[in-house]
């Protein structure tokens, strides 16, 4: 187990997408730099995270609320991360086992944008969560899919 920025761990990863280290090995989450994009990404909508981490632990004994924050920081860093590996994966999950004699075929069936959907919508809502604990304003991310145009000129009547 290693740890992949100041919340998580490589095991905490791997749970979270349901594989073991023989599908996925410590030195392939952590030499993939998702460290650096965790970071980067937490500091976009929450710079203080740092600071505020050691606020909360209080010297080792937190209070209950704080406690949830901690939680929560924890589990969005993990489901973060996990979205992270997740679009690397098809490169690092083994497909195919073979010996000698037999092949056998592992995630075939496996839909990795559904499991990327998952972690980013299950790291979405733990930072929502603390944006409310923290009174933070986070600017939404998501697309705009339909807009209202209204044009000036009239191809018609010129």
């Amino acid at each position: 187990m290693e740890m992949v920025g100041d919340f998580t761990d490589t095991d905490r990863i791997r749970g979270a997408l349901g594989f073991t280290d023989r599908d996925i090995t410590d030195e392939q989450i952590v030499r993939s730099d998702h460290t650096i994009e965790l970071e980067i990404e937490l500091y976009k909508w929450f710079p203080d995270y740092s600071s505020e981490y050691d606020t909360w632990y209080n010297n080792g004994s937190p209070t209950d609320g704080n406690k949830h924050l901690i939680n929560l920081l924890k589990s969005y860093c993990t489901y973060y991360s996990a979205y992270l590996v997740c679009n690397g994966l098809e490169m690092l999950a083994q497909r195919s086992i073979t010996d000698s004699k037999m092949t056998a075929s592992r995630y075939s069936n496996v839909k990795l944008e559904l499991i990327r959907e998952r972690m980013l919508g299950r790291a979405d809502s733990a930072k929502e969560l603390i944006a409310d604990g923290m009174d933070l304003s986070i600017a939404s991310t998501s697309p705009t899919l339909f807009s209202v145009a209204s044009p000036t000129y009239d191809p018609v009547e010129g």
